[in-house]
């Protein structure tokens, strides 16, 4: 009978793509979740080199990092931060020109209060195995009767 694997066990197994002796391995990474504070310099990079997105329905960008904690309500108003506002604009100016699905900041999912890294690791997990968002609790085992 075979051992019980760990979610991370099955995300390892289920990206691999080239096993090396030496014990790393080259990944397919199939789902990308760029955020305000670094996807900026991403993206002028590939305008820089002139090339365009590799699969971009594999992007879904959040706002994470600068969610205001006070008057998020006025969404991008609602920043008081000159410099986590054109992060945030950036982002949104990015997504707009490249088609990239995002969770924006007034976006109910977001949850109430909602704020830096709304996708937990295991959320990130349940992520890369379906390919989308997805509620964690369906991919846990149930629990005995």
């Amino acid at each position: 009978m075979r051992a019980p694997r760990t979610l991370y066990d099955k995300l390892w197994e289920a990206h691999c793509v080239d096993p090396q002796g030496d014990g790393s391995s080259l990944l397919s990474i199939d789902r990308v979740i760029p955020h305000e504070v670094t996807s900026a310099q991403a993206f002028e990079a590939l305008a820089a080199s002139g090339r365009g997105l590799w699969r971009g329905g594999s992007l879904f960008a959040v706002v994470d990092h600068q969610v205001p904690t006070t008057a998020r309500a006025r969404g991008i108003d609602g920043f008081s931060d000159p410099i986590a506002r054109l992060q945030v604009e950036t982002l949104d100016a990015n997504c707009r020109r490249h088609g990239i699905e995002q969770l924006l900041l007034n976006d109910n999912r977001q949850g109430h209060g909602g704020r830096t890294h709304l996708l937990s690791p295991p959320m990130a997990a349940a992520a890369a195995v379906t390919g989308h968002l997805t509620d964690l609790r369906t991919l846990l085992p149930e629990a005995p009767a």
